[in-house]
């Protein structure tokens, strides 16, 4: 695994391509939060939410390493199926979420103290990135 200035979740390299790598990356937790927005408003929206639980805004005041990434993604929108089917940024706002260390699961994380931080897992994944 490679190692990086802020920590990752565990991943390989599958594919190396010019200007960009397709990676695997393994099951991590993640605290996440659905901000209004606009897009370009929603990382300054959540990031005073995220880093309060992060660094000790939950049960039992744990802190954790400032980890990578940190993503930020349209919620989706639930629309009924038609022909093509598209989909907008639009009612849901933007989720935007902050990787838990590693070995760190949403068992073992600490309570959230602030409603609107949700903790979650994210599934293996094959991504590309540049």
């Amino acid at each position: 695994m490679p190692r990086h200035a802020a920590k990752e979740p565990d991943y390989k390299i599958v594919r190396e391509l010019s200007g960009f790598e397709v990676r695997q990356y393994a099951a991590y937790a993640v605290a996440e939060v659905v901000v209004p927005g606009p897009a370009n408003d929603a990382g300054g929206q959540a990031f005073p939410i995220l880093a309060g639980y992060i660094f000790g805004k939950n049960k039992g005041a744990r802190k954790f390493a400032m980890t990578a990434p940190a993503t930020q993604v349209a919620k989706p929108v639930k629309l009924a199926m038609t022909a093509p089917v598209t989909q907008t940024a639009a009612p849901g706002g933007f989720l935007v979420q902050f990787v838990l260390p590693k070995g760190v699961t949403v068992a073992s994380a600490p309570e959230p103290l602030d409603a609107r931080v949700h903790l979650r897992e994210v599934a293996p994944a094959c991504v590309s990135t540049h």
